[in-house]
């Protein structure tokens, strides 16, 4: 008895580690869903076994019905299945990533007009008031004038001491000559040649002198990458005029557009939306008096653009 109670033990547990596997469950799942009807007139039928048996061969007796269709389902259960699967998750993975781009740069731009918008206001508040900066650089150039002029007339007095002197020393040396002529009469004195004039010529100072005008010098200003880490530019069109300023050589040359493009690149700021906005910013700066076009490629970075560029960079 207990031999037999083992036997049907183990009949029962390789029966349920067949059923877990994917197939066979997928299978027998399968099969029921298709001939659920021969399970109900096995089960429940008040005729005689012999009778369901018959009625069972006799109208459900299929091999499609009872194997091909079963085990299609199964495999396409087993081995297509997760991978219908994961095509819809990677498609809904891929909208929802969209979204959140779409919904990131949409708040970027807004952002970014924000603090366009503070800029200009920043900008037309300090035109209102008088830049600070500009007034101490115009209060340092009247200086200069100032000291340049006093120069100039101390080197113009001196220059006119000088002369003087030169002039008495040759009216002495010709009173002298003309009065050792007169004593000696008799003798032939050849007279010596002054070289007083020449020396004058050469002690007389100019005194017109020119102010020195005032070259822009490279190592003055930051190094694009020095301008990028310290963020001194707020908006896109203060970073446009700082490429201008670069690519104009600090406003001695001409530049194009495709020299703005180039500093973008340099200053690794490059994108496609920023590139696509360039031609309205343009606008906007020669609207503003900061650049003008001087033939159908080329602009010109005017004073006003270079004062503020240079501005940005002292900040």
């Amino acid at each position: 008895m207990t031999s037999f109670k083992e036997i049907i033990q183990s009949i029962f547990d390789s029966s349920r580690e067949r059923i877990k596997n994917p197939i066979v469950g997928a299978f027998i799942f399968s099969w029921l869903a298709l001939n659920w009807r021969i399970v109900l007139i096995i089960l429940f039928s008040n005729k005689k076994i012999v009778d369901k048996i018959a009625l069972v061969e006799e109208k459900y007796i299929d091999i499609n019905l009872n194997f091909w269709y079963p085990l299609a389902f199964a495999a396409f259960y087993v081995l297509i299945l997760p991978y219908v699967m994961a095509l819809f998750d990677w498609l809904s993975q891929k909208g929802i990533s969209s979204r959140r781009l779409i919904a990131k740069n949409h708040r970027l731009s807004e952002i970014q007009g924000r603090q366009e918008i503070a800029a200009e206001e920043w900008q037309l508040e300090k035109i209102r008031q008088g830049s600070p900066d500009i007034s101490g650089l115009k209060e340092k150039v009247v200086e200069l004038e100032a000291l340049i002029q006093e120069k100039d007339d101390v080197i113009q007095k001196l220059a006119e001491q000088i002369d003087s002197q030169s002039e008495e020393e040759a009216n002495v040396e010709t009173a002298e000559e003309e009065e050792e002529k007169e004593e000696r009469p008799t003798k032939t004195r050849p007279i010596k040649k002054t070289n007083k004039a020449s020396s004058n010529q050469t002690k007389k100072v100019d005194t017109k002198t020119e102010t020195p005008k005032s070259t822009q010098d490279s190592t003055a200003f930051p190094v694009m990458k020095d301008i990028v880490i310290r963020d001194l530019a707020k908006t896109e069109r203060e970073w446009i005029l700082i490429y201008a300023l670069y690519s104009s050589d600090y406003g001695k040359k001409t530049l194009t557009r495709e020299d703005l493009i180039n500093r973008y690149s340099e200053s690794n700021r490059r994108t496609d939306s920023r590139i696509a906005n360039l031609s309205n910013n343009l606008k906007t700066l020669i609207k503003s008096g900061q650049l003008k076009y001087i033939n159908d490629d080329e602009m010109l970075l005017t004073s006003q653009g270079q004062e503020i560029a240079k501005e940005i960079l002292n900040r």
